[in-house]
């Protein structure tokens, strides 16, 4: 989206959340449903299970790029804009994704006593395989490249568990900040978090232990982290955050069929068309992985079950 036009949409929605919150909350500052939790929101499901992992029962966290929605092309609501206007924080992913990009200074000017809490601090963020930038059919949006983006630094930093430790004690940091008072308690929570975060890394390792190929075909190559982490290779189909050539598809199949690849990976969230026309070519199959499910110890599960017996 055009950043001058999001703007303006911005501040149009703001001022009338804003009109809107306290026409329903009666001029009250006081949260409609008296609870003392601190109210969180952040940009993509998988951080609302972060949070809440830290945070329990002292939380209630709300997100703005909703299941099923791509962070590509997701814009605020009205009814986000006004829940955020009641908000205690901002816990933003940090890293170069699309719609922090894009919103994110604007969200924060029209909430300046806000915090906006950066849970990416101390990661080593890694160059984007294979993009520069985003475009996707399916939708039929063109996405605005921005410095970050230009500089190709990947932002699916989540898909590393080793990078959610560092994640989960941003947010455990950030929440103590805000309720000094809880400050054991999200210390507590983290420790049980973290230890699920370790036992997930060892079920990964035991997966790609032992396989025969160590590189893994994608359509949009948002799983860098975990190949990293794992000494594993995505190779996407997307040539610089596009559709593929025709070129760029027969040099694919002619790699999968050398590396014996027959399983494609790519999101719902996302048009799978070429990873479908690559795969039939291949005699192979498009399996859906999102990074995006909301339940993120269980789709971790989920991909290291899939992953490791596709390429063993």
């Amino acid at each position: 989206m055009n950043r001058q036009r999001a703007w303006v949409i911005l501040l149009i929605l703001a001022v009338l959340a804003s009109l809107a919150a306290m026409y329903w909350r009666g001029g009250v500052t006081e949260r409609s449903d008296g609870s003392d939790r601190l109210s969180v929101y952040t940009t993509i499901p998988p951080y609302k299970q972060f949070i809440e992992r830290v945070g329990g029962e002292r939380v209630t966290v709300s997100v703005m790029v909703p299941p099923g929605a791509s962070p590509h092309t997701h814009e605020p609501t009205p009814s986000q804009l006004i829940g955020l206007n009641q908000a205690d924080a901002y816990i933003m992913v940090g890293s170069p994704i699309e719609f922090e990009l894009t919103w994110i200074d604007q969200l924060a000017a029209v909430n300046p006593s806000m915090p906006f809490i950066d849970s990416s601090a101390g990661l080593d963020l890694m160059e984007l395989e294979g993009e520069h930038g985003h475009e996707h059919d399916g939708d039929a949006a063109v996405h605005e490249e921005s410095g970050a983006e230009e500089g190709g630094l990947d932002p699916h930093v989540w898909t590393s568990p080793r990078n959610v430790l560092t994640i989960g004690r941003n947010i455990r940091d950030g929440l103590a900040t805000l309720d000094p008072g809880s400050a054991a308690v999200y210390g507590s929570n983290f420790d049980s978090f973290a230890a699920d975060l370790e036992e997930l890394s060892g079920l990964l390792r035991q997966s790609f232990s032992g396989v025969t190929s160590r590189k893994f075909l994608v359509f949009h190559p948002s799983w860098g982290y975990l190949a990293r982490d794992f000494g594993l290779e995505q190779v996407p189909i997307e040539e610089e955050g596009k559709e593929p050539t025709a070129q760029g598809i027969g040099r694919l199949i002619d790699q999968a069929r050398i590396e014996g690849i027959r399983i494609i990976f790519a999101q719902p969230e996302l048009n799978t068309e070429s990873a479908r026309v690559v795969a039939q070519e291949i005699d192979g199959e498009v399996v859906l992985l999102s990074p995006l499910d909301e339940d993120y110890l269980a789709n971790m599960r989920r991909v290291s079950e899939i992953l490791g017996a596709a390429l063993k």
